[in-house]
């Protein structure tokens, strides 16, 4: 959950802080634990489940699709 709090927090300082490094290494931390949160996983089996790396390559695809949207939308504004 620290990658999600340092993404927020850098999005909303993003006009004062611009510091595309700091938002690619909190996104990755919290990407890493998106597919457990998704599956409400409860044991370290749940996170290196097939269903959890699923997720996990889906929202890898979706941020590699949608990179330059987030890349812009966070250096302009």
């Amino acid at each position: 959950m620290y990658g999600l709090f340092f993404t927020v927090l850098l999005f909303c300082f993003s006009r004062f802080y611009t510091n595309i490094y700091l938002l690619a290494i909190s996104t990755g931390v919290f990407l890493d634990e998106i597919g457990f949160i998704i599956i409400r996983g409860k044991s370290h089996e749940d996170n290196y489940s097939p269903k959890s790396f699923m997720f996990l390559l889906l929202f890898i695809l979706l941020l590699f699709v949608f990179r330059e949207v987030i890349i812009n939308f966070y250096l302009h504004n």
